[in-house]
C-alpha cells in the first residue's frame, strides 16, 4: 500500500510497531529513504521486528520462515501510538488501515482511530485481513468495495462473502441497508 500511494504522489506517514532491533532501525531507514514518514512507527521492546525468510530451489519458493510475535499491543504501547495518532491526525487527508493479523489493531485502537477521523471528517479506508477481524467489526468506515462500487459514508464493515477465496477487504453498507 506505501508504495503504491508513493507511486501516486502522495505524501505516506506510516503508523506501526518494530522491535527494538537492528531489523527495525534497518525498516525505518530504508522507507524514510523512499520518502515515507515514519514518525509513527515507534519502537516495541517487548516484541521482535517481523522477520521473514524464504528458501528458494531452481527459482521457485519452497517454503517461508516467519519469524515473528502476534500478541496484541500492551497498554503502554497501544497509548503511545494513540498519544502519536491524536498529534499527527489533524495533518491527514485520508486514513488507510491493513490488517494482517499481527496485533498491532486491538479493537481498543480500532474504535479510537475510527471515532478520532469521524469527528475531524477525515476518510477512514480499512482492508483487515481476514476481513473478518474481530478489531473491525461494526466499526465506521469509508471503505473501498470490490468490484468496481467504492466506499459508502457512514457504513459498517461486513466480510465479503460472494466469493469461495476470501480477499484483503471488507464491503461498506448503510445502516439499515
Amino acid at each position: 500500500m506505501v508504495a503504491n500511494l508513493l507511486s501516486l504522489g502522495a505524501h505516506v506517514t506510516l503508523a506501526g510497531v518494530v522491535g527494538k532491533d537492528d531489523s527495525g532501525r534497518r525498516l525505518r531507514s530504508l522507507l524514510r529513504r523512499q520518502g515515507v514518514d515514519v514518525s509513527g512507527v515507534l519502537f516495541d521492546p517487548g516484541r521482535p521486528t517481523t522477520l521473514k525468510t524464504r528458501i528458494v530451489a531452481h527459482a521457485q519458493q519452497v517454503v517461508r520462515a516467519d519469524y515473528e510475535k502476534k500478541h496484541p499491543l500492551s497498554p503502554t504501547m497501544e497509548a503511545a501510538v494513540l498519544e502519536w495518532l491524536m498529534l499527527a491526525l489533524p495533518q491527514f487527508q485520508a486514513v488507510f488501515l491493513s490488517d494482517y493479523l499481527k496485533g498491532f489493531f486491538t479493537p481498543t485502537l480500532v474504535a479510537s482511530i475510527a471515532a478520532a477521523c469521524a469527528s475531524r471528517a477525515i476518510p477512514l479506508v480499512v482492508g483487515p485481513s481476514p476481513p473478518t477481524s474481530p478489531s473491525f467489526a461494526g466499526q465506521p468506515a469509508h471503505a473501498q468495495c470490490p468490484r468496481g462500487r467504492r466506499g459508502q459514508r457512514g457504513g459498517h464493515l461486513h466480510p465479503d462473502r460472494s466469493r469461495g477465496r476470501r480477499r484483503n477487504f471488507a464491503v461498506c453498507d448503510r445502516p439499515g441497508s
